[in-house]
């Protein structure tokens, strides 16, 4: 019995140790042991693609499939992979590609070099775009949008054509060639910058270079104003010769650095012009500059000259910015420089020179103002012309100018300075004219030339130099109103200033009216009253810019002076008689140099009023010519009639007719008349006979034992 019981607990426990177990059950996955990767090293292009082929193994070296797999590139910069292992080769230099699955990696060594570009057809780039080098053949052109660079790791060569539209274009390379085209200019506005940049030499032959901005050339992109400071021999002079210079930089040929731009935008209603476009090369090394090499900054092909400053008519709104509601001035012209860290040399003759030609300054904008109404005044401001562009060379070594006459620099004109236009309004009856003042904008300067160097600056050039023209000043004031019975005394004339602007040539001015009003004609009542005063003349201020001075001294600028301008108004007549008004004062001053025209007299005091007459005498009535057929009125036939009227506020007159028939007087032919008094005179003619006559009437007054004869002749027929 003991024994059963034993062999059956034997079993009861085996039967619980196994019955966890399921003999039906698959086994698990094989665990991923090798990634294996092909290519193993790849040389790739700079834009080219490769797909990696990616082996998963197992502990035994079976292939396994179906596994999840990571892609990874130790550089970005260099290679870009995607998620089924795609590479493309994004710039130059080394990377390494993993690819990894449950914790096992693979790899691949990735080379990458940049591409050569030389196209053989027009094409587009946008962006930044690096090569291993660059060649643009002749007939080539390729256009860039946007903001947008072309980089060359090794020597860059353009001898067909680069275009931008208007965005930032930059060109580099480790040595940069141009005798082609480069040209980034904005179609309408805008400002468009142009860099052309090397890390070696830079040679421009025949190069033609437009930009509607500014251009920056050079091949050292670290180079700092420091670098060109006397101040700064020791710690950055001296630095740059111990490390030695990075290249020569060289332009032969002609040219016209901005060609095809001429002008920077103008100013709107009131706004200033903007400034034109510097031109800057900065060189590490020497800078040689052979003969025919023109550095332009001037006209057609140039550095853009200087905006205008905008306009502002009577009447226009301009932006609320502008307070003094004037004229915008008008815009600087551009620097053109040339900096080296060793020498600058000019090797041109007085037969084939380098000529530099800088940007003319903007004009300045003209104003005109109208008075608004009657006696309002006028003032008007032209705008200031702006600098013309201005040119220096600096050298921590020698500025050589080879030859006599080699080097030639024309400085551009400074702007214009604008006109001024101001007209006041004539007074309304007794009151005052308008004044006008005019002050014509200032011409620009022209700033000298500069060539400055560490060593010496041999050699001899030639510099000419024009400055702005001087605005011009126009000051038309109001003439003051006649008198009136109310208000007998005429209005003042308005006051005139007139300043035109200083510049190369000074301006002109213009001035005239203000004349005084008439006083009142006291005769025009009866009785007669006192006439009134005229009105003084306006005064006039009139001066003259100066001519500016240099090389070539700028003429004296003309002021016209309009007949009548300033004079005073006459007195009105009366039985007191009206003075004439003063003169307003005269001080226009042609100035040095300058020249006064006087349209016609100018300045007069006016002419004191006639006494009224004692007596006034009217014949309107009385016909000069008569004819009449007999018998078709009753005779005798009055004519016509005179009047006469004593205007003496206390002296009576007599008077006396006589005539001869077949004229007669009707009614007395004789009387007399007390201050104040008149009489009306009716004379016939004798009309019963044919008869053809011509025949005087004689008046005689006597008033204050003074006897004034008076005649009258009749012509006419009876028939």
């Amino acid at each position: 019995m003991i024994y059963r019981c034993v062999a059956l607990f034997s079993l009861v426990v085996l039967a619980a140790c196994g019955g966890s177990e399921d003999p039906t059950s698959p086994p698990g996955p094989t665990a991923v042991a090798t990634v294996s990767v092909s290519p193993t090293t790849v040389d790739m292009i700079a834009g080219d693609t490769e797909q990696l082929q990616v082996t998963l193994s197992d502990a035994t070296g079976v292939t396994l499939t179906g596994r999840t797999i990571t892609y990874a590139s130790s550089s970005g910069a260099v290679a870009a992979v995607s998620s089924t292992g795609l590479v493309t080769a994004v710039g130059a230099g080394s990377a390494t590609i993993t690819a990894t699955s449950e914790g096992r990696s693979g790899s691949t060594s990735l080379t990458v070099e940049w591409a050569a570009f030389a196209p053989r057809a027009a094409t587009t780039l946008s962006g930044t775009n690096t090569f291993a080098s660059v060649s643009v053949p002749d007939g080539v052109e390729i256009t860039v949008t946007g903001d947008a660079s072309l980089v060359s790791v090794g020597d860059l060569s353009i001898s067909g054509a680069i275009s931008g539209d208007c965005g930032e274009l930059t060109v580099s390379g480790a040595t940069l060639t141009i005798t082609g085209t480069v040209s980034n200019v904005c179609s309408t506005s805008g400002s468009a910058d142009l860099h052309l940049i090397s890390t070696g030499d830079l040679t421009l032959t025949g190069a033609v270079l437009a930009s509607s901005g500014d251009v920056r050339i050079t091949n050292d992109e670290t180079l700092s104003d420091s670098d060109f400071d006397p101040m700064m021999l020791v710690a950055g002079v001296a630095a740059r010769a111990a490390t030695g210079q990075m290249g020569t930089c060289t332009i032969s040929g002609v040219v016209p650095v901005q060609g095809g731009v001429s002008k920077a935008p103008d100013g709107t209603t009131g706004d200033d012009g903007s400034d034109g476009g510097n031109w800057r090369l900065d060189c590490n090394g020497d800078v040689d500059i052979d003969g025919n090499a023109d550095i332009t900054g001037g006209t057609e092909i140039d550095t853009p000259d200087a905006g205008d400053g905008g306009d502002v008519n009577d009447g226009d709104v301009t932006d609320p910015s502008n307070t003094d509601g004037s004229r915008g001035a008008g815009g600087n012209g551009g620097e053109l420089r040339i900096r080296a860290t060793g020498n600058v040399n000019f090797s041109g003759t007085s037969s084939n020179p380098t000529r530099i030609l800088l940007a003319d300054g903007g004009d300045g904008g003209d104003q005109v103002d109208i008075g608004d109404g009657p006696g309002v005044s006028a003032s008007a401001i032209g705008g200031s012309g702006g600098k013309s562009g201005t040119f220096s060379a600096r050298a921590n070594g020698n500025i050589n100018i080879a030859n006599a006459g080699g080097l030639e620099i024309v400085v551009g004109a400074g702007g214009d300075g604008g006109d001024a236009t101001a007209v006041g309004i004539d007074g309304l009856p007794a009151e005052d004219g308008g004044s006008a003042t005019a002050t014509g904008g200032d011409g620009g300067e022209t700033p000298d030339a500069q060539l400055r160097a560490q060593g010496n600056v041999t050699g001899s050039g030639n510099i000419t130099m024009s400055g702005g023209k001087g605005g011009e000043a126009n000051a038309n004031a109001g003439a003051g109103g006649d008198g009136t019975q109310a208000d007998k005394d005429g209005g003042d004339g308005g006051a005139m200033v007139a300043r035109s602007g200083t510049g190369g040539d000074a301006g002109g001015a213009d001035i005239r009216g203000g004349e005084g009003g008439n006083g009142w004609d006291g005769c025009s009542v009866n009785p007669p009253e006192a006439g009134g005063k005229g009105g003084k003349g306006g005064d006039a201020t009139g001066e003259l810019g100066l001519p500016g001075f240099g090389v070539n001294s700028g003429a004296g600028g003309t002021v016209t002076v309009g007949a009548a301008t300033g004079d005073g108004g006459n007195g009105g007549d009366g039985d007191a008689t009206g003075l004439g008004g003063d003169a307003g004062a005269d001080n226009i001053s042609a100035g040095a140099g300058g020249t006064r025209v006087d349209e016609g007299p100018n300045f007069r005091d006016g002419v004191a009023g006639n006494p009224c007459p004692n007596f006034t005498v009217d014949s309107s009535g009385l016909p000069t010519d008569f004819s009449h057929i007999v018998g078709t009125t009753s005779c005798p036939q009055a004519i016509g009639t005179i009047t006469l009227t004593n205007n003496s506020r206390s002296q009576s007159l007599t008077w006396t007719t006589s005539t001869a028939p077949p004229l007669a007087v009707a009614g007395s032919t004789s009387g007399s008349l007390e201050p104040g008094g008149s009489v009306t005179i009716t004379v016939s003619v004798d009309c019963s006979q044919s008869t053809s006559f011509t025949e005087t009437l004689q008046l005689s007054v006597t008033q204050a034992g003074t006897t004034t004869p008076q005649s009258f002749t009749i012509a006419g027929t009876v028939g």
